[in-house]
């Protein structure tokens, strides 16, 4: 670590800066490039909302703004009041639309990308600042979040620029100027993204342990420390106070969202296995690494901590894993979950560590003994081509075609375009919310519609029971007086849609389809269709 004195940035051994070799600084700045590309096609694409921007979507759409800020969110959402805030903004400013919804998660996107390539430049060794720039511009989760309507791309932008800038003011006596933006920019942080308290004082305590490692009385050099920094503090605190009350206590009494966090949670301080499961997944989701791939990215990680442990770099290593030990901690508390999309905020902190570990095996191909290269190539060549090359690769594809999750909008402007007068349209209950963002745009009326609540599975499996299916056929018998019954679903498994048509079609029922990915629409003359006998009432 370095001296608290000295004021001067984290720096490798040699001293000279990060990335100040203009090979790999060109490769990370095409790493940038190529990431910011992707993005801007794929927020081009314009996809539809699939259901979870749908639900939060309609809060925005909805609400005024009062209930929007201080009232519990309808659908089980949750989001920080100030990205609520700018969400309803661009709406006011500029219609509501995907693009406007979407613009503010793919700006914090972009800006995210700066500002990885500032953490890789000060902190990772220059080929490693590289891969570190590559893995996060590319791999999956950190992309696709930039373009969607969740608050989660602000929150990786918002917990960049905290950590990037409490990193460099290592004096505890800070100027007035800094004191002061650093207690009212870190106070209103919190409204804007929850977890960046996380990574706040994360750094403050490597702070307090850098100062106090090697000094005389260390308990009373961290106590000088948070003297100078007190008024800091308790403006960070009394801002996040305000905020559980007036908003994330309310938040907390919804059931339905909070049941759904259970096992998101360890049972007791030393349930070892809980954390051991909540750390593989993490690099599965949120850091990407898919299928086999994260058990290679985990010994990626461990190789990369212990190399900047070995190396004389413990305190970079303890400075990018202090904003994860306080998000752990919080959950050990019971506090913030850890798991998927809501620590996606910690990915450029882990992703600058896997990238040490991959450098670090590239590099021992080219130095020691034989038997050393023999080994670090194996690895080098496996971590670098399945962490770094596949994701690449990946990422090209989806510039050249974008990624498509629930394409409910075209099949809806298809359903439109073949209507008639007396059509009737059933929607299956997992794409209602979609339904309801989309129907004002198509001139839907309620007197158009009626949305189901019986599903063809179970929800949240896939097995398809004959009682699921009975409820959901005596649904469809209130339409067996129509001739013409559009049938919309969305978030449907291959499996649901297969037993649809063996239900229906069988009979020669069809009329027309609309078929795009992730949603389907079938038109059906339900007037000759004979319910099964196990079914009927």
């Amino acid at each position: 670590m370095t001296d608290s004195r000295s004021g001067s940035s984290l720096a490798s051994p040699s001293g000279s800066p990060r990335l100040g070799d203009r090979r790999w600084n060109f490769l990370a700045l095409a790493f940038v490039a190529l990431g910011a590309l992707q993005r801007l096609v794929q927020y081009a694409s314009n996809r539809s909302l699939w259901g979870d921007e749908a639900a939060l979507a309609l809060n925005l759409r909805d609400r005024g703004w009062s209930e929007l800020l201080w009232q519990t969110l309808d659908f089980n959402q949750a989001a920080p009041p100030g990205f609520l805030a700018i969400e309803k903004g661009a709406i006011a400013l500029l219609g509501n639309s995907e693009y406007s919804l979407r613009l503010f998660p793919l700006m914090a996107g972009l800006a995210s990308l700066v500002g990885m390539y500032v953490l890789a430049r000060r902190l990772n060794r220059p080929l490693a600042g590289a891969i570190a720039v590559g893995l996060f511009a590319c791999l999956r989760y950190t992309s696709y979040y930039a373009t969607e309507v969740k608050q989660y791309s602000s929150d990786v932008a918002i917990a960049l620029v905290f950590f990037l800038w409490l990193t460099e003011l290592r004096s505890p006596k800070l100027e007035r100027s800094e004191a002061t933006w650093l207690a009212l920019l870190g106070g209103l942080a919190v409204w804007f993204c929850h977890p960046v308290i996380f990574v706040m004082a994360g750094v403050e305590l490597w702070h307090w342990i850098r100062v106090a490692w090697g000094a005389a009385n260390p308990f009373r050099t961290i106590a000088g420390w948070i003297r100078s920094r007190f008024a800091v503090y308790f403006a960070w605190v009394a801002s996040f106070g305000a905020m559980y009350v007036l908003t994330i206590r309310s938040t907390l009494e919804n059931e339905a969202l909070t049941d759904s966090w259970g096992d998101r949670y360890p049972d007791d301080w030393l349930d070892i296995g809980w954390f051991f499961d909540a750390i593989g997944r993490f690099f599965y989701r949120p850091l990407g690494f898919l299928g086999w791939t994260d058990g290679v990215a985990i010994a990626a990680f461990l190789v990369g901590a212990i190399a900047l442990g070995r190396g004389g770099r413990r305190g970079t290593l303890a400075l990018l894993l202090a904003p994860v030990a306080m998000t752990l901690l919080a959950s050990y508390l019971h506090a913030y979950p850890f798991r998927e999309r809501l620590v996606l905020f910690l990915a450029p902190f882990a992703l600058a560590i896997v990238a040490e570990g991959v450098a670090v095996t590239l590099v021992g191909i080219f130095r020691g003994a034989v038997w050393r290269r023999i080994v670090c190539a194996a690895f080098g060549l496996l971590f670098a081509g399945a962490l770094v090359g596949w994701p690449v690769v990946k990422t090209v594809g989806r510039i050249a075609e974008p990624r498509q999750i629930e394409e409910i909008r075209p099949v809806l402007a298809q359903v439109r375009a073949g209507w008639e007068v007396g059509d009737r349209l059933y929607v299956y209950p997992p794409g209602r919310n979609q339904f309801l963002y989309y129907a004002p745009m198509f001139e839907f009326v309620p007197e158009d519609y009626a949305i189901g609540v019986a599903y063809l599975a179970p929800q949240g499996g896939n097995d398809l029971e004959s009682d699921d299916i009975c409820a959901f056929v005596r649904e469809l018998a209130e339409f067996t007086s129509d001739d013409r019954v559009w049938l919309l679903f969305s978030r449907a498994s291959d499996r649901e849609q297969q037993t649809l048509l063996d239900l229906l079609d069988p009979e020669g029922l069809k009329l027309d389809s609309a078929i795009e990915e992730g949603a389907f629409a079938y038109l059906f003359d339900l007037r000759g269709w004979q319910i099964p006998d196990r079914c009927a009432p």
